[in-house]
């Protein structure tokens, strides 16, 4: 990144939203243990092999917010990246389902003067409609609230900017976050 951007938010989708596959997966198991005559070795061997596709598929993301730009990446061996200048930004909607909207959580599109559709999105976000706010704050010149930071055990910090300061003082955006997000 170059000198002078700020990272403003990075993350990945949140866990509450892959909530719907672990339950999923978590009934199917058990429901392959009580009514049929399969050896728990292999229900285990599935919970392990599902889990991990679950947790693969939101490692696979990534989602970055600067001062200068919006960016999502996507591949763990081949990677695909999207960016959009903020100057550039155009459009910036929230989608949510009712279960997203129960679990806190949303996607944001983001259009840019140079296309007519959407460009960018970030799936499953903690508290989508702040980050929309805080990248029209951006947008405005006018931000100096949180900075979220992807630590490496998923234990998302928020942290408050004021005049440069990187003092973890500002409480999480939304419902939380963390290992349970």
């Amino acid at each position: 990144m170059r000198d002078g951007n700020k990272v403003v938010f990075e993350d990945r989708p949140a866990w509450r939203e892959q909530s719907l596959g672990i339950i999923g997966l978590i009934v199917v198991c058990i429901l392959l243990l009580i009514y049929t005559s399969v050896a728990f070795k292999y229900v285990a061997g599935l919970f392990v092999i599902l889990g991990a596709a679950i947790a693969l598929q939101r490692c696979m993301w990534h989602y970055l917010v600067t001062n200068d730009f919006i960016q999502s990446t996507q591949g763990i061996l081949s990677k695909s990246t999207s960016t959009i200048r903020i100057a550039d930004l155009r459009s910036v909607n929230v989608k949510q389902s009712i279960l997203q909207r129960m679990l806190g959580t949303g996607d944001v599109e983001f259009g840019s003067a140079g296309s007519a559709g959407i460009e960018v999105v970030f799936k499953g976000v903690l508290s989508p409609n702040d980050l929309r706010e805080d990248i029209y704050a951006i947008m405005k010149g006018e931000y100096a609230g949180r900075k979220c930071e992807l630590d490496l055990d998923g234990i998302d910090k928020f942290k408050e900017i004021d005049k440069g300061s990187d003092d973890e003082i500002c409480p999480d955006r939304g419902m939380g976050s963390g290992p349970g997000s």
